[in-house]
C-alpha cells in the first residue's frame, strides 16, 4: 500500500498539449470542508479535478485531509485502526466514485466495464490460528475471508477465537462446513450430524455475514464405498439441515472434477439455488501468492463449471490458488479467491438469482429497473447504494430468501 504521501507532496502534472497547465496539488481547504460536511463524493471529485486518478493517491488525499495532524507521515505497522480507516476510505468512498465515472481505479484491480476484482482468502483455522488479519486487510487487497468452522462431527479448535477477528479487520466474513465423505461404505458421522455440529459451533450469524458454506469435495466415489446417488443424498441432507436452520440456501464449494468423479454429473436443480464457490486452479500449489488482477481481465482464467450450475458465468467465488505462500499476515499457506462482481449490463442465471432475492421479475438482464431495485435494497441494509453486487452486497443477498 502507498500510505503517507500527504496532500502537498504530489508533483505538478505536465500540461496537456493545447490545454491549460494544471497542478496536481488539490486545494486542502476545499477538500477538508467537504469532508467535514460528510460530502465524500464531492471530496473525491475535488481531488480528481486536479488530474489525480490513482485510487491509492486519492485515498491518501482524503485520509490526510481527515488527519492533518499526521502531516503526511506514513501509517506505522502498529497503527491498525488508522490502516483500517485508510482501507475503508479506499474501498467505500474512492472506488465507487471512480467506477461511477466509468474509470476503473488505476493502480488497483480492474476488469472491463469498470468492475474491479475483489480478492479474498479461505483457510482451515488450525492452519492459521496466529494469522494477523488486520495486517492482511491493510497490506493486501482482500475484502472477504471464509474460514472452516467444523469438519466431520467436530468444531475447528480455533474458530471461535478467530471469527470475531475477521469482523474487527473490516472483512466480509463467512464460515464453512467441511463435509467428511464416507470411507469403505460408512459416513464418519451422518451428514445431518455434521451440519448440526457446524450450527452448534457458529450459531446465529451477524448482519453482513455470508450465508454458511458447505464444502463438497472428495477423491472419487469408488473410495467411499457408496454409489454417487447415495453420496448426493448425503450432500442434500447436510444442505437441507443448514438451509432449514439459517433460512437460506447455503453457499456450495465444489469443482467440476468433484461433480464428475464423485457425483457422476448427477443433476441437482435444487442445489443450484445455492450460490457457487468453485475451485479451479490456473496457478500451481505452494507458489507465492498471486493477486495481480490483470491476468483475470477478459475471462481467460474463469473457472470451469460443475454441471448443475450450467451457465458459464453462474459462479460467485473462484478459489484460484491453493496453498499460496508468503501472503502478508499469514504464518502458513492460505487459499486465494476472487469474487465475481456484477454490474448493470450483466445477464444470465446469476442475475436471475439476484432478482429472486430483490423480489422483481426474473428477466435475467441487469437493466435500469434492476439497478434501482438493487440500490433500494442496499439503502435498506445500510450499505453503499452504488448499484454494484460486490462482496458486501452479496453477503446480504445470500442471507435473503427468494421472494
Amino acid at each position: 500500500m502507498n500510505y503517507g504521501r500527504g496532500l502537498a507532496s504530489y508533483p505538478p502534472i505536465q500540461p496537456e498539449v493545447g490545454g491549460p497547465a494544471r497542478t496536481a496539488r488539490p486545494n486542502p481547504a476545499q477538500i477538508q470542508e467537504a469532508l467535514r460536511r460528510g460530502l465524500w463524493d464531492t471530496a473525491v471529485r475535488l481531488a480528481m479535478g486536479t488530474g489525480v486518478t490513482d485510487v491509492n493517491q486519492l485515498t491518501d488525499i482524503l485520509f490526510y485531509g481527515l488527519h492533518p495532524d499526521l502531516r503526511g507521515r506514513r501509517i506505522g505497522s502498529g497503527q491498525r485502526d488508522l490502516a483500517r480507516e485508510w482501507t475503508e476510505i479506499r474501498d467505500r468512498r474512492v472506488r465507487p466514485v471512480l467506477e461511477s465515472r466509468g474509470r476503473p481505479p488505476s493502480g488497483t484491480s480492474a476488469q472491463p466495464a469498470g468492475v474491479h476484482t475483489f480478492f479474498g482468502v479461505d483457510t482451515a483455522d488450525w492452519e492459521n490460528q496466529n494469522a494477523d488479519w488486520a495486517r492482511a486487510r491493510a497490506e493486501v487487497p482482500i475484502d472477504f475471508a471464509i474460514i472452516r468452522a467444523s469438519g466431520g462431527g467436530g468444531p475447528d479448535q480455533y474458530f471461535r477465537r478467530t471469527w470475531p477477528k475477521l469482523k474487527d479487520a473490516g472483512l466480509v466474513r463467512g464460515a464453512y462446513l467441511f463435509l467428511s465423505f464416507p470411507r469403505n461404505g460408512g459416513w464418519p458421522s451422518s451428514p445431518v450430524t455434521q451440519a448440526r455440529a457446524f450450527i452448534a459451533t457458529v450459531g446465529d450469524l451477524d448482519q453482513g455475514d455470508l450465508a454458511p458454506a458447505l464444502d463438497v469435495e472428495a477423491d472419487n466415489w469408488r473410495n467411499t464405498g457408496m454409489r454417487p446417488p447415495q453420496l448426493l443424498d448425503g450432500v442434500r441432507a447436510a444442505w437441507k439441515t443448514l438451509r432449514d436452520y439459517y433460512g437460506v440456501a447455503p453457499v456450495i464449494y465444489t469443482s467440476r472434477r468433484v461433480w464428475i468423479e464423485v457425483l457422476d454429473n448427477l443433476p441437482a436443480p435444487d442445489l443450484a439455488e445455492s450460490p457457487l464457490w468453485v475451485k479451479d486452479y490456473p496457478y500451481k500449489l505452494r507458489q507465492p501468492a498471486h493477486y495481480d488482477p490483470q491476468p483475470f481481465v477478459g475471462g481467460r482464467l474463469d473457472p470451469r463449471m460443475p454441471a448443475p450450475w450450467g451457465d458459464a458465468a453462474n459462479w460467485w467465488i473462484h478459489q484460484y490458488q491453493g496453498d499460496a505462500l508468503r501472503l502478508p499476515g499469514f504464518v502458513r499457506t492460505v487459499d486465494l479467491n476472487r469474487f465475481n462482481a456484477m454490474v448493470k449490463g450483466a445477464a444470465g442465471d446469476r442475475v436471475r438469482w439476484v432478482q429472486r432475492r430483490l423480489g422483481i421479475p426474473q428477466s435475467g438482464a441487469f437493466d435500469a429497473a434492476m439497478e434501482r431495485a438493487l440500490r433500494a435494497f442496499q439503502s435498506k441494509k445500510g450499505i453503499d447504494a452504488d448499484g454494484v453486487v460486490n462482496p458486501r452486497t452479496f453477503a446480504y443477498l445470500s442471507r435473503s430468501a427468494p421472494q
